[in-house]
């Protein structure tokens, strides 16, 4: 026996498939939403890491000037000033090395999206 809550016909497939369509966009544009606050984050991230290595560096560095010179003897005062200033420089180059790496994540943040819509597109493309 057939349901009678269930319709059949050409208008009811049409609805159906409408629906599936519909749901189908939804589900990729959260995906595609959820990447784009990943990648926001990521990129917020590395803009913070950027700005605290050149703050670290510049009064690192200050830091390092005045109490070499107010604090060594003369013929010690240049190879002092040197290391200080190579390990400042060291630690501000290691963030800068690590915000790129998370902007090279925020880079590929779309890389789901694509894959799934790249899925879709094979998926619906008539095979010989």
């Amino acid at each position: 026996m057939v349901d009678p809550h269930v319709r059949s016909g050409l208008f009811a497939s049409s609805r159906r498939l409408l629906g599936t369509g519909v749901q189908w966009l939804l589900l990729r544009l959260e995906l595609l939403a959820a990447e784009l606050q990943l990648g926001a984050a990521q990129a917020f991230d590395a803009i913070v890491l950027v700005l605290l290595a050149g703050l670290g560096i510049g009064v690192g560095l200050v830091l390092a000037c005045a109490w070499l010179v107010l604090m060594l003897q003369e013929p010690y005062r240049l190879t002092a000033l040197g290391t200080l200033a190579t390990v400042f420089l060291g630690v501000g180059a290691g963030l800068i090395w690590r915000a790129r790496k998370h902007l090279d994540r925020a880079g590929r943040a779309l890389d789901g999206s694509r894959g799934e819509l790249a899925r879709d597109l094979q998926a619906l493309t008539p095979r010989d």
